[in-house]
């Protein structure tokens, strides 16, 4: 008898186990990087295998595997190390504490110091080519390279204020941002920087442009900001959220991510509008950055990597009220283009299937192949990466199964 009560224990242990610490309502999904808890600013990826983290006390991490391993690199010093970027496979630059510059030419096995001589740090790097870039920090410092970094030039910015973020739009026009409201613009590769009206005072902390006229910067307290005349005029979007912004990043000229405290956020209109994505992670993330439309990472504090294979897409619990049966509801707007919502409902802790398959059974995306707990459901299916046609979302229990037909017109 007393075995049978421990066995009893033991499975309700195990039961609690899985379906509370389960992921699975997120599109995100986090990674260990072998670094405890300390804290990571910056991440690169070149392709959907290969990234690259920066952190403090000289961190920089390296994956070749789309993130399953992290190898520590040697980066030859203690220094925080605020930003990464990579500009090919081979050719990347990091910098930070104290006029930190260092740049790889070969994927990170070796790291040549090229620092220049200041007391501030840099908190963001960026090149439009493997020749041109810009490092930008503290105390209004930037500082410039048109040869690769073999020489960096100082530029008077004529703030003092921290700057946070840098963007190139071509080879001679670039954005800085910064505390206090503060957006820069050069057209002549620094030689001149000017300062733009945003109409704000936040702290904006970072900045990336899709074109030479489009262009989204993010700040503290849910702050985003959007220009399409080359920063003439700054239009404040509504976010919806206080949160912190800490990094924003677009993999194509309409769809684009911000990362922040405890926030991921996701726009499909060109920055118009943001939804919000599911994420388990209360603090701050302050880098983020996509290979594709689809798979991306971000970091933070406490060590945090996170990664997604599905632009971030998960499945949101709606209602913790238990539903009568199990069920899949019929998709709308039907038809769609190309963004959908879809709910559903889980009458008892179990895992569940959700995918997408085209007409020919060809499954196409899986949302989510994890235990849920009872309750209703919602996800928001984006089809842009697809053709027009019909398709089917499938959702599959051990003893449930249910199909609704979608149709994609564009």
């Amino acid at each position: 008898m007393q075995k049978l009560i421990r066995l009893s224990v033991l499975v309700s242990i195990f039961t609690l186990l899985i379906f509370n610490t389960s992921y699975s309502q997120s599109g995100w999904v986090q990674q260990s990087g072998g670094v405890g808890t300390q804290t990571l600013l910056g991440v690169s990826m070149t392709d959907v295998n290969t990234g690259y983290i920066c952190g403090v006390s000289g961190i920089i991490l390296k994956t070749t595997n789309g993130g399953i391993n992290w190898v520590l690199q040697s980066s030859g010093t203690t220094k925080f190390i605020r930003t990464i970027k990579f500009v090919n496979a081979s050719i990347g630059y990091a910098a930070g504490e104290s006029g930190l510059i260092l740049k790889t030419t070969n994927g990170g096995a070796n790291w040549i110091n090229q620092s220049i001589t200041i007391s501030s740090a840099f908190v963001n790097i960026n090149f439009f080519n493997e020749s041109t870039g810009t490092a930008v920090g503290q105390n209004g410092i930037i500082a410039s390279t048109t040869n690769g970094g073999s020489n960096w030039t100082t530029q008077t910015s004529g703030v003092i204020v921290e700057l946070t973020g840098v963007c190139y739009t071509n080879a001679a026009t670039a954005f800085a941002t910064g505390f206090g409201g503060t957006i820069l613009k050069t057209t002549n590769n620094g030689v001149n920087w000017f300062s733009l009206a945003s109409n704000v005072t936040t702290d904006l902390r970072a900045v990336f442009f899709t074109n030479e006229n489009t262009g989204i910067v993010t700040g503290l307290g849910g702050k985003v900001l959007r220009t399409t005349n080359a920063g003439n005029n700054w239009t404040e979007i509504t976010s919806g959220v206080s949160n912190n912004f800490y990094s924003v990043y677009f993999v194509n000229s309409n769809t684009g991510i911000i990362a922040g405290t405890g926030k991921v956020m996701r726009t499909t209109d060109g920055g118009l509008s943001w939804q919000n994505q599911q994420i388990n992670f209360a603090n701050d993330l302050y880098s983020v950055c996509f290979a594709s439309e689809n798979i991306g990472m971000a970091v933070g504090q406490l060590g945090a990597i996170f990664k997604t294979d599905r632009g971030g897409v998960g499945v949101n619990q709606i209602s913790t009220t238990v539903p009568e049966k199990f069920a899949l509801q019929q998709n709308y707007p039907n038809p769609f283009n190309p963004i959908t919502v879809i709910k559903f409902n889980i009458a008892a802790d179990t895992r569940t299937k959700i995918s997408i398959v085209d007409l020919t059974g060809k499954e196409v995306e899986v949302i989510n192949d994890k235990p849920l707990t009872r309750g209703e459901y919602e996800f928001t299916w984006n089809a842009s990466h697809l053709p027009s046609g019909i398709y089917f979302c499938l959702m599959e229990t051990d003893n449930f199964k249910q199909s609704v037909k979608m149709i994609l017109l564009k």
